[in-house]
């Protein structure tokens, strides 16, 4: 009978060992699982993030392009702008000679000022726009 005891007491614990070693297999498959999952979803955030910066850098390009675009385009009206402020100048300087009557060289001068101020005007709105950009354009490399 103690013999027979023993060979039960032997049994059970052989059937609690595998029991325990059923749930910690169970435990470790649930645990890879996880893992598994875990990884699937990390690569597939990697990818929608590889994605997005295609895109951002794609639209940087783009942007960068459209940028140094208008810097030129804003880099001729300048140099227009000087050109017919030369102009102007020159005409001025033309009129002086042409008018000896004070006041038709004074009505004259006082209108090229006017439209030599305005040149200048736009000159100065132009630079900074021109300044506006390259900033912009600075700020967006600086982003990536």
């Amino acid at each position: 009978s103690a013999r027979v005891r023993e060979e039960r007491d032997e049994q059970r614990r052989l059937r609690l060992a595998s029991e325990v070693e059923a749930a910690a297999a169970d435990q470790l498959r649930g645990e890879l699982d996880e893992q598994r999952r875990s990884r699937e979803g990390l690569v597939s955030e990697l990818r929608v993030a590889t994605e997005q910066d295609t895109l951002l850098r794609a639209k940087h390009t783009e942007r960068t392009q459209q940028l140094q675009a208008e810097v030129e385009a804003a880099q001729d009206e300048v140099r227009d702008s000087a050109a017919a402020s030369a102009r102007v100048r020159e005409e001025l300087d033309e009129q002086r000679r042409l008018r000896s009557a004070s006041e038709v060289e004074a009505a004259f001068g006082d209108r090229l000022r006017e439209e030599l101020d305005e040149q200048h005007r736009l000159r100065e709105g132009l630079a900074s726009e021109l300044r506006a950009a390259a900033e912009q354009e600075t700020l967006l490399h600086a982003k990536h």
